[in-house]
């Protein structure tokens, strides 16, 4: 099994959270839950997760059915779901359910890129979504990836250009997508495939 140390007390871990400057991930588990099992035999057993996770987050599990007041602040409802939270305790991002490793460090980057888009550190968002399209190919939350991205270089630099090719990436990439069907500019630019005005 892992080495990792799980806090089981909201408070201790926010403690921790500002006193490090690492935000919370919350995983909510519960007994006899196999998707629990799962991520604890396959993924928090896996060296590259246990570094990641040791080095940029403060860890914390709750039960889902005794940890009632965490699981009402957050409206928690499955298990196990992963919850990522600001050094106060505010939500900024939450996925629901059993993943591989690849999956779960891209939910992680995910969740750590919303961390730092509120602390202003773009930067680093656009270096670690960077490192994560690079490392997984193809990834299945590519377009959450790219439009994390793109909102990075948008609040960093102001540049327009910049944040509509990341846009158009999506759009040529991955065209059935949620992101692309965010796609605003009207006129400006060619619509999506299969685009239709409402």
């Amino acid at each position: 099994m892992s080495n990792l140390v799980w806090y089981n007390n909201l408070d201790q871990a926010l403690i921790d959270a500002a006193e490090n400057r690492h935000p919370v991930l919350l995983q909510f588990i519960r007994e006899n839950c196999a998707g629990c099992a799962k991520m604890d035999h396959h993924v928090f057993s896996d060296a590259a997760t246990i570094t990641m996770l040791t080095e940029q987050f403060v860890l914390l599990r709750q039960n889902i059915l005794t940890d009632r007041a965490v699981r009402s602040r957050y409206a928690a409802l499955w298990t196990p779901s992963f919850y990522f939270l600001n050094t106060d305790g505010k939500l900024l991002w939450f996925s629901e359910g059993p993943l591989d490793a690849a999956d779960f460090r891209t939910v992680c980057a995910l969740g750590r890129s919303r961390y730092l888009l509120h602390k202003g550190r773009y930067e680093e968002v656009i270096d670690l979504i960077d490192a994560r399209l690079a490392a997984r190919e193809n990834d299945p939350r590519g377009p959450q990836l790219i439009f994390a991205r793109g909102m990075a270089y948008y609040l960093r630099f102001g540049d327009k250009d910049a944040f509509h090719a990341a846009m158009e990436e999506i759009v040529e990439r991955y065209p059935h997508s949620p992101e692309a069907r965010m796609w605003p500019w009207e006129g400006q630019y060619p619509l999506p495939p299969g685009y239709e005005n409402p």
